[in-house]
């Protein structure tokens, strides 16, 4: 698994040899969690002639669909399976360790 980009504390990109994995940080007042879905060949297409600015609309969108819980009716995106999931976990983890970053052991938890 390979991070992309990034848009820290928003959204994130990854790729691996099955696919290319967005997670987007959605905010419910208190609550956060995160979506992370498999992004098909059109959206791929789209970042590659876009860049960033693709992925951050998109995200933008996803968690507004997410806020008028309408979500399914407008967007094709799987979930990306526990595994997958993980591995954008460890990445993640793994990238912070390397920036030198300031992190919180707590946060890193599962």
């Amino acid at each position: 698994m390979k991070l992309i980009e990034v848009d820290l504390h928003f959204w994130e990109l990854y790729q691996d040899n099955e696919g290319v994995y967005l997670k987007v940080n959605i905010f419910l007042r208190l609550i956060v969690f995160e979506k992370c879905v498999i992004l098909d060949n059109d959206a791929i297409k789209n970042y590659l002639e876009q860049g960033k600015d693709f992925i951050d609309r998109l995200s933008k969108q996803i968690r507004s669909s997410h806020f008028r819980n309408d979500y399914n009716r407008f967007y094709p995106y799987p979930d990306a399976p526990k595994d997958k999931r993980n591995e954008i976990f460890d990445t993640f983890y793994l990238w912070v360790k390397s920036s030198n970053a300031p992190y919180d052991p707590y946060f890193f938890e599962r």
